[in-house]
């Protein structure tokens, strides 16, 4: 991880959350970061590259997504809330599952079993994966009784991500009606995108049809709230 990163991000968790809450973010920080490096340290030699770029492989500078992931627990105040059921979607090397366990939630992580560097990643941190590719028109396999307080995707791909057959609207409008049944009332989904160029991020489109379900949002992060006729 890249000191002028640290260093940036370091300000940023200490201005937001004051000294105190900074204190215990970096104490766990480097907790975790301690955890999942003596767990997954057995398979990094069979996949780490000197310069990574957009590969997978990036996932092992676990320096650098423990911190990220961190900060997503304390967007979601996962952090200081009792626990909760979640669902992870596109869960990739499931350092976000691992840490929300750490906070005593339960996850449920979902994504493909198709690289061999994630799957041992999650096996030797113990995450629960179902293996599924989520695909426009089909159902999720999950049971019907199963409900969650929270449903996340970080990073999406699973949208056709920088493809012509990017998902639009009605792709999402699907997708979401299958999330919100396994919602409980007072749960939410929390979708973060990549961006699609640094020009148009998100299709405007796309935002406008979000805003139904009265969100927080904040550029191409957005928490929805289960509507009532769900």
């Amino acid at each position: 991880m890249a000191f002028k990163y640290f260093l940036k991000n370091s300000a940023h968790i200490i201005i937001s959350y004051g000294p105190v809450e900074a204190f215990y973010f970096f104490q766990n920080y480097f907790r975790f970061k301690k955890k999942i490096n003596t767990k997954i340290n057995t398979i990094k030699a069979d996949f780490e590259l000197t310069e990574p770029g957009e590969s997978y492989n990036k996932y092992l500078d676990t320096g650098y997504w423990i911190f990220e992931n961190l900060k997503r627990i304390y967007v979601l105040e996962l952090h200081k809330q009792k626990p909760k059921s979640i669902l992870d979607l596109g869960t990739g090397a499931g350092y976000f599952p691992y840490l929300c366990k750490q906070y005593g939630h339960h996850v449920v992580a979902l994504d493909m079993d198709n690289n061999d560097m994630y799957n041992k990643i999650i096996s030797l941190l113990g995450i629960d994966r179902i293996n599924h590719k989520i695909s426009f028109g089909q159902d999720l396999p999950l049971l019907q009784t199963s409900k969650f307080d929270l449903i996340t995707a970080f990073m999406i791909c699973f949208n056709n991500h920088k493809q012509e057959n990017l998902w639009h609207t009605l792709e999402w409008e699907w997708l979401l009606s299958l999330l919100f049944k396994h919602v409980y009332s007072d749960g939410k989904i929390f979708l973060s995108f990549n961006e699609e160029s640094a020009k148009n991020p998100l299709d405007e489109d796309l935002k406008n049809y979000f805003l139904k379900y009265n969100p927080i949002v904040n550029q191409i992060d957005f928490m929805l709230n289960k509507p009532n006729s769900i």
